[in-house]
């Protein structure tokens, strides 16, 4: 399917609200209505995309699963509704059963991953399996994570409430801001910028509104200040107290490192 220009998919339903840390809903809408093509994803997806064959392959492997029973690229769409699609990385229609796979190369991102057989996953896939076995109308989606090299299965089942709200801001995303072309509200400053003039006017005196705004700004910039002082302090204690050993372990799986690499500086990681 691509990425048209004239629907909505799977992975712009977080971008709507405000979940996605890839896109917005400004791009969302400036594809849609404008026709303007989103930005390159970048390797990591391109990547993504020739991996979702050998990880759909391994997990039918692991789960002595007929690899022929898997249709895969599948394209679905809502009745009655056609601007509000899907494209499904695999489908085993007679278990009414999503396959979506996902490689996961960030040590950041592995960390949003939970236990497995859950659906303990980032909220803008989560958001992205709730939208694809709504529209489908099928039973529930398995969602493949190739973390760390190692296959590891998700399950997403169908919970009704939160559909219905997902499909909500989606409609409405759809009447207020597509159907009349007006610009969704700003998430970040790209978005902003997309819409300031390329003509700057001279500085103006600012509503009250606007000196709200303001004062809001600088609270959470203030706050974020006194965090960065408070994380920089913790850091330093967890350092001390590892001293001249190479981490602590917490249990499990669960340790924190302070090693030094070959010209001996010292990283903490965990």
């Amino acid at each position: 399917m691509g990425r048209p220009t004239d629907c909505i998919g799977g992975s712009d339903v977080a971008a709507i609200r405000g979940q996605s840390n890839y896109k917005t809903a400004m791009d969302v809408w400036r594809r849609i209505v404008h026709g303007e093509p989103e930005q390159l994803a970048g390797l990591a997806a391109a990547l993504g995309c020739a991996a979702e064959e050998p990880i759909i392959v391994d997990w039918c492997q692991r789960h002595n699963i007929d690899r022929a029973t898997v249709e895969r690229t599948v394209e679905i769409g809502m009745p009655n509704e056609p601007h509000l699609r899907g494209e499904l990385d695999g489908l085993i229609r007679s278990k009414r059963e999503v396959l979506d796979s996902k490689l996961v190369l960030s040590p950041a991102v592995m960390k949003q991953w939970g236990q497995e057989g859950t659906d303990q996953m980032p909220d803008h896939i989560l958001c992205q399996q709730a939208w694809y076995v709504m529209v489908g109308d099928f039973d529930h989606s398995v969602v493949i994570a190739a973390i760390a090299g190692q296959g590891r299965d998700y399950l997403y089942t169908r919970v009704p409430a939160y559909e219905a709200m997902l499909l909500e801001d989606v409609r409405k995303f759809w009447r207020d801001y597509v159907l009349t072309k007006r610009p969704p509200p700003v998430q970040t400053v790209d978005d902003a910028l997309y819409l300031a003039p390329a003509n700057k006017s001279a500085v103006r005196a600012a509503t009250d509104a606007e000196c709200k705004l303001v004062a809001e700004w600088r609270n959470l910039v203030a706050a974020g200040d006194k965090l960065d002082d408070e994380l920089k302090l913790a850091k330093a204690r967890v350092c001390e107290a590892i001293g001249e050993s190479e981490g602590l372990w917490l249990g499990g799986q669960d340790r924190v490192t302070w090693r030094a690499n070959k010209n001996g500086v010292r990283t903490l990681k965990g």
